[in-house]
């Protein structure tokens, strides 16, 4: 449709607003045939919409007009968008011609308006899009580069470039009471788990407080739980045998099987209590206790990752599976990260790279990665600055159910 060219002056006098949109093309006005008009550079702005009555020949012969009906003639109208031609400076700021104005029919108009909003966002949308693809090469270029200076080489990944690192042994497995005397047929029981010799433990520790036989031989048995873990053995023996005001403790080496892993819901973490059941064979008395299962007893010795293989982890595990939290009041052997990653290696977290946090002086972060017996992965990032006696921990997995136990034993670790 052609554009009629009117001049302000003369009868843009409505102001109903019909849209706001503004900047559709200007190929429509090209296409006007408007030739004394350059165009180029110039955007159209709206003004206002207004509505012109269409003149029918027998307006005055009721019954040759079609529009004259029930007894009444009902007009018929055209709507037409009002806009103006502007262009921006530099700082976004417009500059209008407002002595000449512009119409167009209204749906010519919104047309070109979806058009443009249309055209306009697919461009931001491939904008966006190159800049997440420059981006991601800018940061794998970072990450190869960090990776070609601070390369250790092969072998043992702690080794740090040639620096010494301590040893550290764990601490003694500290056993929290499980179950009281009178529950127990006089026998007050302390429990705990570790891992010893990539075996998962149990100890048990019995106090004979008030049953009247010495406490020879028991049987174990698990409950299903959250980890598969059951006995590798039911029977205990105790030897020498546990008479009244004595103690004694005995080590109950635990397997995972997958018959024994209890469900966990979608969405919930699991329950890190493992339900025990044990028989005095003697006395045939039974008892039943639940212990909290120490999570980093599942670490294998093989969850070492190398830094590619991490970084395409830790790129894959979406920003919604990352657990985070802030380690407090951390003991002097937890703010030195050599001394960290000494203490997280007996443990079987493994070390995978350090590195500055840039505009950041004095802050580091440190990746590791974990891999339980039963092949779930953890990824870990420690973020640790110099003077302060505190960590943030970040960490990612595909195993939602299990995150939480990853995180609570690695901020165990820190406070040791």
């Amino acid at each position: 449709m052609m554009l009629l060219r009117l001049v302000w002056a003369l009868a843009l006098t409505t102001s109903i607003t019909c849209v706001g949109a503004q900047g559709f093309p200007l190929r429509r006005l090209e296409e006007s045939g408007d030739g004394d008009k350059d165009f180029s550079g110039l955007y159209a702005k709206y003004s206002n919409c207004f509505r012109v009555k269409i003149q029918d020949d027998n307006d005055d012969d009721a019954e040759g007009n079609s529009y004259f009906y029930n007894g009444k003639y009902y007009a018929q109208y055209a709507t037409y968008a009002a806009f103006h031609m502007c262009s921006a400076d530099e700082c976004g700021k417009d500059s209008c011609d407002s002595s000449t104005g512009y119409v167009t029919d209204l749906e010519t108009y919104l047309e070109s308006n979806v058009e443009f909003v249309q055209e306009y966002c697919n461009a931001c949308v491939n904008q966006c899009r190159r800049r997440l693809e420059d981006e991601a090469e800018e940061e794998e270029e970072d990450e190869e580069e960090y990776e070609d200076e601070n390369d250790v080489g092969g072998g043992d990944l702690l080794d740090m470039g040639g620096l010494s690192v301590q040893d550290y042994h764990q601490p003694d497995i500290q056993l929290t009471q499980v179950c009281t005397a009178d529950k127990s047929g006089g026998l007050d029981i302390f429990a705990g788990f570790y891992q010893k010799n990539s075996t998962v433990c149990m100890d048990v520790e019995f106090f004979n407080v008030s049953c009247p036989a010495a406490l020879s031989t028991l049987a174990i048995q698990l409950n299903k739980n959250s980890f598969g873990l059951s006995p590798a053995n039911q029977q205990i023996v105790c030897n020498p045998e546990i008479g009244p005001g004595s103690n004694g403790r005995n080590t109950i080496e635990l397997v995972v099987t997958p018959n024994m892993l209890a469900p966990i819901p979608a969405g919930q973490p699991g329950s890190p209590q493992v339900q025990v059941a044990i028989k005095n064979m003697g006395t045939g008395n039974v008892f039943y206790f639940a212990a909290n299962f120490a999570f980093e007893a599942l670490f294998s010795p093989d969850g070492a990752l190398d830094r590619s293989a991490f970084i395409e982890a830790w790129k894959s595990i979406d920003d919604t599976k990352e657990l985070y939290g802030t380690v407090s009041d951390l003991p002097a052997s937890s703010t030195d990260i050599d001394a960290v990653q000494a203490k997280f290696k007996a443990y079987n977290v493994f070390f995978i790279a350090r590195r500055p946090v840039p505009n950041a002086e004095g802050q580091e972060v440190v990746y590791f990665s974990m891999r339980t017996v039963s092949g779930m992965d953890f990824l870990a990032e420690l973020t640790f600055k110099q003077g302060v006696n505190a960590c943030k921990v970040c960490l990612k997995t595909e195993n939602a159910g299990y995150g939480a136990f990853a995180k609570t034993a690695l901020e165990k670790m820190l406070r040791e």
